[in-house]
């Protein structure tokens, strides 16, 4: 009896030893293993600055975004540069001016910095034409080393916007979206686009 049972289980084992040599199935193993690989390296990699823009949102969550000529750029600071924040905002009450700044700074990267500011705010939502007087925006870099300085001027026949979609005094919490075209001074003809923009930020009050 017992060697009829173990005949009777030859064939399967003998079937599973086929499937499992065989060049299908040893093809879909290896293919297996290397997305599991992959996608492991892929969780251990941290970017200094994400790749792309933060959502909309308006809770608060201290992001700002834009793109630069199609490049990504979001406000960023390593944090063993303790001298530097990568956001800032406050409104000023007694002259109704709110201020935002956003700086970006990495190892290989010039530190960059994106200023917005509007005017005689109001305390209200809505679109803001920058021109540099009422509302004002600027784009700047400055080289690792300190020497080089770049500021970019507006360029005031473009469409250069803040629109501010969300504001709430008591949470102290502004978000809106950003557009702006500049040019470098000591390149004028060279131009800048600055779109999509967009914040989420928790600001400071200053009577």
């Amino acid at each position: 009896m017992k060697n009829n049972l173990l005949t009777q289980h030859k064939p399967l084992a003998i079937y599973s030893k086929l499937i499992t040599h065989s060049l299908p199935f040893r093809i879909t193993l290896l293919l297996i293993v290397t997305i599991l690989l992959s996608s492991s390296s892929c969780k251990k990699e941290d970017p200094i600055i994400p790749p792309d823009l933060p959502p909309l949102t308006s809770t608060g969550e201290m992001t700002f975004g834009c793109y630069i000529n199609g490049e990504p750029w979001i406000a960023y600071v390593p944090p063993f540069i303790p001298t530097e924040v990568h956001l800032a905002a406050n409104l000023y009450l007694k002259d109704s001016i709110l201020a935002i700044s956003a700086t970006r700074v990495s190892n290989t990267l010039p530190r960059e910095a994106i200023n917005l500011q509007i005017n005689d705010f109001g305390i209200n939502t809505g679109n803001f034409i920058i021109s540099n007087t009422r509302c004002y925006a600027n784009y700047s870099f400055k080289c690792n080393s300190g020497i080089a300085n770049n500021d970019f001027n507006l360029i005031t026949d473009s469409i250069n916007t803040i629109d501010i979609s969300f504001f709430n005094l008591e949470k102290r919490i502004v978000s809106g979206t950003f557009s702006f075209v500049v040019s470098a001074e000591n390149c004028p003809d060279e131009t800048i686009q600055i779109d999509k923009g967009r914040f989420d930020i928790s600001f400071g009050i200053i009577e």
